[in-house]
């Protein structure tokens, strides 16, 4: 139990799902990059950038726009993905260096 636990807290979600991370490279660039910039930088406060969370934060914001919820445009691309290419597009995020979010 405590192996998984630790597990867990070591890998982010769509890592530990088994996403492919150069799939997640060519949807990235195809569903996010325009907006969110080639390395999730974000262009505030209009487009929000992708690395200032944990991976698991954008895997539940991703849930919640293909439950419908949030942004339309963000809405229509979540669910324009399979279960597949969400674990490949947070294989990809997991990749970004970690920075503080901007101001």
């Amino acid at each position: 139990m405590r192996s998984f636990v630790l597990i867990a807290l070591l890998f982010p979600a769509g890592v530990m799902a088994g996403g492919d991370e150069e799939v997640g490279r060519t949807l990235y660039k195809a569903h996010c990059a325009l907006c969110h910039g080639g390395q999730g930088q974000g262009v505030p406060p209009m487009f929000p950038d992708l690395v200032s969370k944990p991976v698991d934060a954008y895997a539940a914001m991703l849930r919640n726009y293909r439950e419908g919820h949030g942004h339309e445009v963000m809405v229509e691309m979540a669910q324009s993905l399979d279960e597949r290419q969400v674990d490949d597009l947070l294989a990809f995020i997991a990749t970004f260096p970690a920075r503080a979010p901007a101001r």
